[in-house]
């Protein structure tokens, strides 16, 4: 699913998202098996990629009736099977032929998944999915289909077969399954893999052994149907050591027991499933191809990056990756050294971080963000599919009992359990917003479903002719773009500066302004460094404009995003500049991007604030001048807002500790100087009734 297929279709998971991929599916009526399997003492590798064709399920021949049903084992399956074992304990080469027609046929289901016709649509179910759905009873019965759950094992289908990840991080409410699910990843690859190793830790030992190895993998292993089941080494027990060790083969049909055969005699899988300890060090030196960590963000006494860097070698092997991680976790209360290092693995899980210059392709973690928000997965129809409006009231009328009566800890609490977005899911309730919470959560509220219609995220290009830079800059969308844009300059405005003495100059200066929080130091290596890196951030105000009410005085685009190179960060800045023809305030004590603009002769654009120096001098009175702006700012404009990032950092500001908020400082520094601005140009205008110095000076026409 993670390379195209001939005749095959796409799907898009996290569709809208930064998180969004876009996954391969087979024809109608065919399925893809994929296996790389690497033995560990040959260090032979072998990777099979199969078409195959496959059953199509359909439980009425009217599409108004056509829902997921469980197919079931044959009638009379039990005594069957008996009277099967029976006569092949004399003739061991006996098998029933509709035993044998119903072992193939589930074990092709496993490999190579199913079509299943769903209100009149055929739905491709992939070979894990299939297994949880017919074969992996969980606390509650076998689990229904729900589409949310189809999104899911795409995307863990699409990490398994993609020779650049190491695996999925899995962020979503409680209760939706996410530990049962992680059971049968490890279990299903294990089980059908000579010599394949899988490991399991938890937030501690306790749950490990007995929440996710206990009743997410043993309960449903137990109650498997004989031929998914190997015989395991009962001299360890299932709960005496608590360890899956499968050191016999289990006995089933011809067709079945020549999966695990080696020349044509049994032999034993020789794999096993452990579950061990919270520590760091508790896989150091082993090599998995398969690994858990389920609570990954409630760690108790560890640091869950600095686990995952120790765990990351244990599935590669000279730089290739040959094993899969799966993590997966809500987000409860945390001390401020655990908040740092869950945020941190989660956020250099992103796709953002692929260096697109690198040959490496992969995250800066080896994982990739899968999340699902709360309104997807509360009320589902008969087909299985959410009722998204429906699950957005519910979760809207919950927040809002808690935002009436002022219970900021019930209703942090809530959201982290229930998060809509992932930066939800990482709420603190250590200290109280700074600014209007209610009036900002209640806006962010209702942006949220209609947010993706307003905005759009991209980049910034130059216009080249004849492979030529010609000094202007265009926009191209792009899914994980660092510039996200509301309001895009006209023709007129946009690329329009000009040039004096060789310098460029803005001509949108009373229009637009770029706030910048910048960073100076290139990333070498992310894994090297003890927190998390400062991301670039930048902010467009555009003052008042006429017949422009919807973003008079509002931000208009933010840049959010962590180059490798700091040049190329300053040169992202220059063309938003150019591309706004706007003028920039930054930070001065980083003077990095002040020297790349002059270099570049586009010192006209960096702002003189106090009419002197360029940039704002980063103290204790620019931050309170910060908040007192912004303050100012969200009291007269917070319901116009139209980027929900930008909310949740003024949201969680903290004075106390500036260097999280990256987009704050940067909404921030805009604010003052769109305020410094039009006190120039107000003192101008009163010296100036006629406007004729201020046409001279500004090199545009004369403001109302």
């Amino acid at each position: 699913m993670y390379e195209k297929i001939k005749g095959g279709s796409t799907f898009k998971c996290q569709e809208g998202t930064p998180r969004e991929v876009t996954v391969f599916l087979p024809p109608v009526g065919k399925g893809f098996f994929y296996n790389l399997f690497v033995d560990f003492d040959t260090s032979e590798i072998s990777e099979i990629k199969e078409l195959n064709d496959v059953d199509i399920l359909s439980s009425s021949a009217y599409d108004k009736d056509q829902v997921w049903e469980r197919p079931r084992p044959p009638e009379n399956y039990k005594q069957d099977r008996l009277d099967e074992m029976g006569i092949q304990a004399g003739t061991p080469d006996y098998f029933d032929p509709e035993l044998e027609r119903y072992r193939e046929q589930e074990w092709n289901r496993r490999e190579s998944g199913v079509w299943c016709m769903i209100n009149g649509k055929a739905v491709y179910i992939t070979g894990a999915h299939y297994m949880y759905l017919a074969h992996w009873r969980i606390d509650i019965g076998f689990p229904q289909f729900r589409e949310p759950d189809l999104d899911y094992f795409y995307f863990l289908q699409w990490n398994i077969e993609n020779p650049h990840s190491r695996g999925m991080i899995e962020m979503t409410k409680r209760r939706f399954g996410k530990t049962f699910r992680g059971g049968l990843f490890v279990y299903e690859y294990t089980s059908r893999n000579k010599r394949a190793y899988a490991g399991i830790q938890s937030k501690n030992a306790k749950d490990a052994q007995n929440k996710v190895f206990g009743q997410a993998l043993v309960e449903p292993f137990q109650t498997l149907i004989d031929f998914f089941r190997p015989v395991i080494d009962e001299a360890q027990g299932l709960r005496g050591k608590n360890i899956m060790r499968f050191f016999q083969t289990s006995r089933r049909g011809k067709i079945t027991a020549e999966r695990i055969l080696s020349n044509n005699e049994e032999t034993e899988l020789a794999s096993w499933i452990d579950p061990r300890s919270q520590k760091v060090s508790a896989f150091d030196g082993d090599k998995l191809h398969r690994y858990l960590r389920d609570e990954c963000f409630k760690l108790e006494d560890e640091d869950i990056y600095e686990s995952h860097e120790t765990i990351k070698p244990c599935v590669e092997i000279d730089g290739r990756i040959i094993g899969k991680m799966l993590y997966t976790s809500t987000v409860e209360e945390f001390n401020e050294r655990a908040r740092v290092a869950n945020k941190m693995l989660w956020d250099l899980s992103s796709l953002e971080t692929i260096n697109e210059d690198s040959d490496i392709k992969e995250t800066s973690t080896g994982l990739v963000q899968f999340f699902m928000p709360d309104y997807r997965t509360m009320y589902f129809d008969k087909f299985g599919y959410p009722d998204e409006k429906r699950g957005r009231k519910y979760f809207d009328d919950k927040r809002q009992q808690y935002m009436k009566t002022g219970n900021h800890k019930g209703l942090t609490s809530f959201v982290r359990k229930h998060p809509r977005t992932p930066e939800e899911a990482f709420w603190s309730s250590a200290g109280m917003c700074i600014y209007d919470e209610v009036r900002i959560r209640t806006t962010m509220q209702n942006l949220e479903p209609i947010e993706n219609d307003i905005w759009k995220r991209g980049e910034l290009d130059w216009i080249k002719v004849d492979g030529v830079k010609t000094g202007k800059v265009k926009w191209r969308s792009k899914a994980n773009g660092p510039f996200r844009i509301a309001r895009w300059p006209t023709e007129e405005e946009a690329n329009n500066t000009y040039k004096r003495g060789g310098e460029i100059f803005p001509k949108n200066k009373t229009q637009f302004l770029v706030g910048v929080d910048p960073f100076d130091h290139d990333l070498v290596d992310m894994s090297q460094l003890g927190s998390r890196p400062s991301d670039g951030a930048a902010a467009v105000y555009m003052k008042n404009t006429p017949g422009d009410e919807d973003f008079n005085n509002n931000f208009v685009a933010y840049y959010l995003f962590r180059r490798p190179k700091a040049t190329k960060f300053y040169e992202d800045m220059l063309k938003l500049c150019i591309y706004y023809g706007a003028e920039m305030l930054y930070e001065s004590q980083k003077p990095g991007i002040k020297h790349f603009f002059v270099d570049q002769n586009a010192s006209g654009l960096l702002m003189r604030y106090d009419g002197k120096k360029r940039g704002v001098v980063a103290s204790k009175a620019l931050i309170e001048t910060i908040m007192e702006e912004t303050e100012n700012f969200l009291d007269d404009s917070c319901e116009r807002v139209v980027f929900r990032r930008l909310l949740q950092d003024w949201l969680d500001y903290d004075p106390r500790d500036t260097q999280k908020y990256d987009l704050a400082a940067a909404t921030g520094i805009a604010l003052i100087g769109a305020r410094k601005l039009m006190r120039r140009v107000v003192e101008l205008q009163k010296r100036n009734t006629n406007g004729v110095q201020l046409v001279k000076r500004y090199k545009q026409t004369v403001l109302n």
